[in-house]
């Protein structure tokens, strides 16, 4: 049974207006949110809040219960106390997220000074106390805003994007970088907002993580700045100048910082992992004329664009090598391929190179044993690790004659990925030394077959695109292997490829108990390609295998009288055909830095006496012709 009352005879008691009691509570309501803009100050608002917001969303919440309640009192509602609690809940809540049933509240209050008042000061209360979540973004950005307009540093790091990728190389950028003259920036999308839930919402009010931004901790934390982009993609429409596709974003105060004399050094990093978005960003911003953006145009502007080597992003690139040849601007477009510096960072270790698994005879410097690899899934990575596999695994035998070789690469989808690897890499198809194999791992077959080689592989490479999938082959793999090898186990490691920084530890953990529980046989699985490695200073904004390369080509350069690597890189810049000629040198240059490395163990030379005097013997041989 409801229980109905009359509320109309206790109006009367609040039916008055007092000038000094309405100041007061706007006087409050003022210290109140001062005090909250106070505490907006990087986690000491997260941890206000998170201890007090339940308490104060409750308090309001009742207080526009009761308010919605007197103000529905009315009609169908009059005396029913139940359908009063439902309407005046619901409206309550509402508040929350800006929505007033004003309109529905009857007239006779809207004429209440104090009702009116109240009413006023409890949706206030509601939607600030909403805003908070947004409110120490708004703070920080305006804080950025004026770091950036007395910004007198020279170098300027701008990360279009708040992704992993863009975090760990700023991390790497403030720990490595010894000259802090620089500043890093993100620059929030919308797509940024879509990967999190960021919306508010009134269980957020009673939730422990209330303002958990872990991003913006975790730009707060390095000490960068922060602004917002109205776009998510940057769009270049009829010939737009670079100052209005920033306008358009409504970014214009970055292209004014940019445009300021003490800034030389402008980087900017499109690292999402939409790689097709990436592209399309770094060719608005590179495809920019003289004549609308050539303030700009006079700084040293990089840009790095995370993608695979595609046609599209090569013929950007040097697209943007033509028009630098031209002197229509100075930016260089920079590829940040994943698959190609995972498997670079096999190539800059030594010791993980083919020729330690083989037998050789540094007399010689022959091999004696031969080498053989399976590779494990075909994805961008599998490509890069079977042409590095392919090319360092061949040596000369002790007979003079070319050593045995073989690469096996198993996928389930090889019949889709092999067409366009010939394509690209004909003098590999139907060569019996590469066998490219459609196989599931999860099938008895596979391991009928793998009992038929596994005395034979030396170089196991697992890259699936997948580190759940690479978790799973490689506990069983190994296990296979210990049960299954009779063969020397010297000459017989796994790597394994890791994607995502999530899975890093549980790749790691695996390998250290194998490693680590059979030390007979030493480091048998290493996990290589994981974010932290590649997205370094070194390897993306250095370029560390470029400048190997040219300080080895420089060398070679100086004794037969070649051009430097400057004066080469200029001169083919600007047909197709030189762009092709040029390609094919830097990656020489590279591959002929790495191959010393082989050369040198397979002579003999080693970091000891022994093998420092093995290298002055061998020096001593050598004889200049000069070309």
């Amino acid at each position: 049974m409801l229980f109905l009352f009359d509320i109309n005879p206790y109006l009367q008691y609040i039916q008055f207006d007092t000038i000094g009691y309405r100041v007061f509570l706007s006087v409050l309501a003022i210290i109140v949110s001062i005090i909250i803009f106070n505490k907006a100050d990087k986690k000491k608002l997260n941890r206000f809040i998170g201890e007090k917001i339940r308490f104060i969303a409750a308090g309001i919440l009742v207080s526009g219960i009761i308010l919605y309640m007197i103000g529905f009192w009315d009609e169908g509602s009059k005396g029913n106390i139940l359908t009063l609690l439902f309407r005046a809940t619901l409206s309550s809540l509402e508040m929350f997220v800006s929505h007033s049933d004003l309109l529905e509240v009857r007239h006779s209050m809207h004429e209440n000074a104090l009702y009116m008042f109240l009413f006023a000061l409890i949706h206030f209360l509601a939607v600030l106390l909403s805003a908070i979540l947004v409110l120490p973004l708004i703070v920080y950005i305006s804080h950025s805003k004026r770091v950036l307009r007395k910004l007198k540093c020279k170098r300027l790091f701008i990360f279009w994007g708040e992704n992993t990728n863009s975090f760990i190389l700023a991390e790497n950028i403030i720990q490595t970088q010894k000259d802090k003259n620089y500043k890093i920036l993100f620059i929030e999308t919308p797509l940024d907002n879509t990967e999190s839930d960021s919306s508010i919402h009134f269980t957020h009010l009673f939730s422990g993580s209330l303002v958990k931004n872990e991003k913006m901790e975790h730009i707060t934390e390095m000490g960068a700045l922060l602004l917002t982009s109205q776009v998510s993609e940057l769009q270049r429409i009829k010939g737009q100048s670079l100052k209005e596709v920033f306008a358009d974003a409504r970014l214009s105060f970055l292209y004014q910082c940019i445009e300021k004399q003490n800034i030389e050094d402008v980087k900017i990093f499109f690292l999402s992992n939409n790689q097709e978005l990436n592209i399309r960003n770094a060719s608005a911003f590179v495809a920019t004329t003289e004549k609308k953006d050539s303030p700009i145009l006079r700084k040293k502007i990089a840009v790095y664009c995370h993608s695979y080597y595609t046609d599209m992003c090569v013929t950007y690139s040097y697209g943007s090598l033509y028009k630098r040849s031209l002197g229509h601007n100075n930016i260089n477009l920079i590829i940040v391929d994943t698959a190609r510096l995972a498997v670079v960072e096999l190539k800059n270790h030594q010791e993980y190179h083919p020729v330690r698994f083989v037998d050789v005879d540094t007399e010689t410097a022959t091999a004696k044993s031969p080498f053989t690899a399976l590779i494990i899934g075909f994805d961008e990575s599998g490509q890069e690790a079977l042409k590095f596999l392919y090319e360092f695994g061949t040596f000369i035998g002790a007979d003079g004659k070319k050593n045995p070789l073989k690469c096996y690469v198993l996928s389930s989808h090889i019949d889709e990925q092999k067409s366009k690897f010939y394509m690209e890499y004909p003098a590999l198809e139907n060569n019996p030394e590469v066998e490219l194999l459609n196989y599931d791992h999860n099938t008895p077959a596979f391991w009928k077959w793998m009992k038929t080689i596994i005395n034979d592989v030396n170089y196991v490479v697992v890259n699936q695109g997948n580190d759940a999938e690479n978790l799973h082959f490689t506990t069983e793999m190994i296990q296979f292997v210990y049960s299954k090898r009779t063969a020397n186990m010297q000459n017989f490691k796994m790597f394994v490829r890791s994607y995502e920084i999530e899975y890093y530890k549980e790749l790691s953990d695996i390998a250290a108990y194998y490693n680590i529980t059979n030390p007979q046989w030493g480091e048998k699985i290493v996990v290589f390609g994981t974010q932290k490695d590649i997205f370094t200073y070194k390897n993306v904004i250095e370029q560390e295998a470029v400048y190997n390369s040219v300080f080895f080509y420089e060398t070679y350069a100086k004794l037969v009288g070649e051009k430097d690597w400057m004066a080469r890189f200029k001169s083919l810049s600007r047909t197709y055909a030189q762009h092709q000629e040029l390609a094919f040198h830097l990656n020489q240059d590279m591959s002929n830095f790495w191959h010393a490395k082989t050369k040198t163990f397979l002579a003999g030379v080693s970091d000891d006496d022994q093998g420092k005097q093995r290298l002055e013997q061998l020096l001593q041989c050598v004889q200049h012709v000069q070309i």
